[in-house]
C-alpha cells in the first residue's frame, strides 16, 4: 500500500498475512521517484516467496517472515506482476522496457530480450501460452495494441498485428455482441 506522496515522504508497506488474514510480518520501502506508474507492482506468490517490483528492483520475500531473499536493480518498471513458470523462473516485463526479462528463482538475471521493434512501447500484460510467453503492448506506431510472442529463451518468434482500428461491446437480450469500427 503506497503511503501519501503529499507528504513528500512515500513508502510502499507490504504485508504477510496468514491463512486467518493476520498479519504476521510487514515490510517497509521508501519511493525515492514517482512516475505515471504504480512504483509497486502487483505480488505474485510462489515457492514460500512473495516476488514483487518496486522502483525498477525485483525483491524475493520469504512468506515465512518477510525478509528480503535477494534482489535484482535495474528490472525495468514492471506494470503487471512478475510472472513465476513452473520450473521457477521468473519473468517480467517493463512498461519502458525490458520487453522481456528472464530471472532465475536464485536471483541471477538469465537474459533481456533484444531484438524488438523499436514501434513497441508500454507494454501492460505479461501471459504465458503454452510454451510461449506474451506481452502485450499499449501502443505500436499506427496499429491498435496487440502482442509479441517469445519462447522461454528471450527470441521473438512472432508478432500479432490487429487491422481492426476501433471495437464496442454492446448488450442485447443479456447477451454481449462485438462490433468493430473499420
Amino acid at each position: 500500500t503506497p503511503d501519501d506522496p503529499e507528504s513528500g515522504d512515500v513508502k510502499a508497506i507490504i504485508h504477510g498475512l496468514n491463512d486467518k488474514d493476520q498479519e504476521i510480518w510487514s515490510h517497509t520501502f521508501a519511493i525515492k521517484v514517482l512516475t505515471e506508474l504504480s512504483p509497486v507492482s502487483p505480488a505474485t506468490l510462489a515457492d514460500g516467496r512473495a516476488y514483487i517490483e518496486i522502483e525498477r528492483t525485483l525483491y524475493a520475500l520469504s512468506l515465512a517472515d518477510g525478509s528480503i531473499v535477494w534482489q535484482l536493480d535495474d528490472v525495468g518498471a514492471c506494470a503487471g506482476g512478475p510472472l513465476v513458470d513452473d520450473d521457477g523462473t521468473i519473468y517480467l516485463s517493463g512498461y519502458y522496457g525490458p520487453h522481456l526479462l528472464a530471472v532465475s528463482k536464485d536471483g541471477r538475471e538469465l537474459w533481456r530480450a533484444s531484438d524488438v521493434d523499436d514501434d513497441y512501447y508500454r507494454s501492460y500484460k505479461l501471459t504465458k501460452e503454452g510454451d510461449y510467453l506474451k506481452v502485450y503492448y499499449e501502443s505500436r506506431e499506427g496499429q491498435t495494441p496487440d502482442y509479441l510472442l517469445f519462447d522461454k529463451q528471450g527470441n521473438h518468434v512472432r508478432e500479432v498485428i490487429s487491422e481492426v482500428r476501433d471495437q464496442f461491446f454492446f448488450p442485447i437480450a443479456g447477451k454481449a455482441f462485438r462490433g468493430f469500427w473499420a
